[in-house]
């Protein structure tokens, strides 16, 4: 029997969280949701997640920190970093992808969007 893939969305505004819950249905993934960085990386350390999903400006540990200092832990060091920027993502993706970020999604996204990321990332 196949593992349900869990999903870590660490995001303190609702608006990915609203469109990853529909998502979390169609694609069957279960969907964790923390709103600060220092709690989500500290999930993250003791659990296993199968995709991170966290907004660059993140209260108490942005995206760019959460991946560096995860990404020093062994066993979570080929985990999917995806962060949530504004508008023009792609022109972060080099300073992120340094720090050990895989991807950028353009918030707010739209379902299409989502949904080929996580498809990307979770059943590669």
């Amino acid at each position: 029997m196949k593992k349900t893939p869990t999903v870590l969305l660490i995001d303190h505004t609702p608006d990915a969280q609203n469109i990853l819950q529909l998502l979390s249905d169609q694609l069957k993934f279960q969907l964790i949701h923390i709103d600060d960085g220092e709690e989500g990386l500290d999930f993250a350390t003791k659990n296993q997640c199968d995709l991170i999903l966290i907004r660059k400006d993140t209260p108490s540990l942005d995206a760019q920190s959460f991946s560096v200092l995860l990404r020093q832990i062994p066993l979570k060091q080929m985990t999917p970093i995806i962060v949530l920027c504004k508008k023009n993502a792609e022109q972060n993706l080099d300073k992120f992808k340094d720090a050990g970020c895989n991807d950028c999604m353009t918030d707010p996204s739209d379902i299409i969007e989502a949904s080929a990321i996580l498809k990307k990332w979770l059943y590669f």
